[in-house]
């Protein structure tokens, strides 16, 4: 039995976890590593590689900026705030920042790449919110096969 077949398998929920009507701003989880201190494997049966990703987030941050909706290729957005919490420590210095709650009483639940995205339009804006359209980013990615030497 591999070590993956322990872990967990993402499911791709494609839930909003922030919405801002006033500035129509929408977010959620670009990408989740860990559940409740599980390793979550992608669709592939692959886990993402926390090291490998930190370099991906900053170029994300730096060089891709837009949204649209299901892959469509219209931009529908732009990226306004993403932070990358890939420890624990790092989620709950967060949440003990903005709370105040001690750091040993704070439970982490997931650890990833968050992010939210203001459309421009409002007409597109509340279409997202009421159908729970899925945003895409902008980038590319490349499969690249790697020889496990265990």
């Amino acid at each position: 039995m591999s070590d993956k077949d322990s872990k967990d398998t993402f499911s791709a929920s494609g839930d909003v976890a922030k919405t801002d009507a006033g500035n129509q701003i929408i977010g959620g989880w670009f990408s989740v590593f860990k559940v409740k201190g599980k390793t979550i494997v992608d669709s592939d049966n692959e886990e993402v590689d926390v090291a490998s990703y930190n370099k991906v987030y900053i170029d994300f941050a730096k060089n891709y900026r837009d949204a649209n909706f299901d892959h469509e290729d219209e931009i529908k957005g732009s990226l306004i705030d993403n932070i990358l919490i890939d420890t624990p420590e790092m989620a709950k210095m967060l949440v003990h920042q903005i709370t105040g709650i001690p750091m040993d009483d704070i439970p982490v639940e997931k650890l990833g790449h968050f992010g939210s995205f203001q459309i421009h339009d409002a007409d597109d804006y509340a279409d997202a919110v009421k159908n729970k359209l899925m945003f895409s980013i902008q980038g590319t990615c490349q499969r690249v096969e790697v020889e496990d030497n265990e």
